[in-house]
Order: structure tokens, then C-alpha cells, then sequence
């Protein structure tokens, strides 16, 4: 800074907690630490045989939003079932149903001779 730069008078002094410097600029602290893992194969079982699953048609359009609400629909605690598997954010949902539209497809293809 100096020569050119600005120069601060030494009286300048700010007394302030750490918090309340973060809270005033709205800082959010990152996440961190070791990411989360999903219990996939639990969230496969209890699709497994589901007559909703059987019912897709895996090349219809939306093909994988209806797949993310039927894994939250199965996973989630409801009368129906007592399952309480935690389900991972959108994008990771949204890939583990790509997974399985593609096992859907391979395994409802018929063999070719």
C-alpha cells in the first residue's frame, strides 16, 4: 500500500466479537468434513418388485422426476411402511435414477440372438 496506498491513522480500532462481524457481513460457514453417505442399496430394496417401478416406462419424458418421488415416497416414514432411509440432495438423487433407468432399460430389452 505505501507509498501510493492510503494510510490509516493508528487510533483506528474496532472492538468486536468474531460472531458478530460473521453475522453482520451474512456469512454462512461452509460445510465440512467428510461428505455423507447414502444407504443406496436400502433405498433399491424397497423398490424392488414395487408395482409403480414396474408400471414406467423408461422412455417417457420425466422418467426421472417420477422415479426421485417414488424413492422419497418409499423412503420416507409413512403409515404404509415404517422405512426411515435418509435420501441424498436432488443432483445425487437425480443420478442414482439415471442408474436405475438404465438398469431398466437393459433388463427389459430383449436379448438379441
Amino acid at each position: 500500500m505505501p507509498p501510493k496506498g492510503f494510510w490509516f491513522s493508528a487510533q483506528i480500532f474496532v472492538e468486536a466479537e468474531p460472531e458478530e462481524i460473521i453475522r453482520a457481513l451474512k456469512v454462512k460457514p461452509q460445510a465440512g468434513g467428510r461428505p455423507k453417505e447414502y444407504d443406496y442399496e436400502a433405498m433399491l430394496l424397497t423398490l424392488i418388485e414395487h408395482p409403480s417401478l414396474r408400471a414406467i416406462d423408461p422412455e417417457s419424458s420425466r422418467i426421472e422426476t417420477q422415479i426421485m418421488k417414488l424413492i422419497h415416497a418409499r423412503c420416507d416414514p409413512s403409515e404404509d411402511h415404517g422405512n426411515n432411509i435418509p435420501v441424498p440432495e436432488p443432483t445425487e438423487l437425480r443420478k442414482f435414477a439415471k442408474r436405475i433407468i438404465a438398469a431398466i432399460k437393459n433388463n427389459r430389452n430383449p436379448p438379441t440372438p
